[in-house]
């Protein structure tokens, strides 16, 4: 649904966030991408930067709207941070903070994303051993 950047914010040149809509209400996200596949990038650089107040020096927030085939690469990560974010943000379902007011919204719906893949895929990421 967007795609978005800021440079300088980490010991890495750029970081992208990259965000999916799974449903009208819920969305999924990719934080810490510091390359955009080749097919990402050209939808991305068809697109203009958003413009809105309080927007961060360096930053760009494009929103695409384009569907993405299932199984695409839509990026890359690591580099010198070494990590990324993968979660999940559903707008159906708040986490009960015993005072809400105290966190962003963003924050009072953000689930793990792997609650929502089948039982079977689950167990997949769960018994997953590094070699």
């Amino acid at each position: 649904t967007s795609v978005s950047y800021q440079k300088g914010t980490t010991q890495d040149p750029i970081d992208y966030t990259i965000y999916f809509a799974l449903c009208e209400d819920v969305v999924g996200y990719y934080n810490h991408v510091k390359a955009l596949s080749p097919e990402m990038k050209k939808m991305f650089d068809a697109v203009e930067c958003e413009a809105y107040t309080g927007q961060a020096e360096n930053s760009c927030t494009k929103i695409m709207l384009d569907n993405v085939k299932e199984g695409t690469l839509m990026g890359e990560v690591g580099l010198k941070q070494g990590n990324f974010d993968f979660g999940l943000i559903d707008l159906r379902n708040e986490l009960n903070f015993a005072n809400p007011k105290r966190y962003p919204t963003r924050t009072r719906f953000i689930h793990c994303p792997y609650d929502y893949y089948r039982e079977d895929t689950q167990k997949q990421f769960f018994d997953f051993e590094a070699k």
